[in-house]
């Protein structure tokens, strides 16, 4: 079989982009992904989430920030909730085009949380007994 033909070099990730791994070492707390120098709005372009340790559905939820103040996690309503079944590793990607769902934009940065409940009512204790791993893919205009 022949060798797929080489693309050029073009970035994955610029000087824009932020790639967030997370270990899931801050379990139950709303993290938030911020840079001053860039304003912090931004779009969401991927998700991945790598649940197979855990026996658990998970919900990772996001809040556009407001005035970079945290949202009250078990009160505020998410801007997103995504779930991951258990035993589970799934991918979201939210791309551009005709027919494509318009991606998850954040005017103010962005809080996320993971919960073993969906939308607003699962507070910080509501965390999963083996916190997944993440990597997001966060675009800062």
């Amino acid at each position: 079989m022949p060798n797929p033909p080489r693309s050029s070099s073009i970035p994955i990730v610029d000087d824009d982009q932020k790639f967030i791994y997370d270990n899931g070492n801050n379990p139950g707390a709303a993290t938030y992904i911020y840079d001053t120098a860039t304003g912090a709005a931004g779009t969401l372009y991927m998700l991945d989430i790598d649940n197979t340790a855990s026996s658990e559905l998970i919900f990772v939820r996001f809040w556009d920030a407001n005035n970079a103040s945290m949202p009250g996690v078990g009160t505020t309503v998410p801007d997103l909730c995504l779930p991951c079944p258990p035993l589970t590793r799934l991918s979201y990607t939210f791309c551009r085009g005709d027919y494509a769902e318009p991606q998850p934009e954040f005017i103010n940065g962005l809080w996320y949380n993971v919960s073993t409940i969906n939308g607003s009512t699962g507070g910080p204790t509501d965390i999963p007994t083996v916190p997944p791993v993440l990597r997001i893919l966060f675009n800062q205009v």
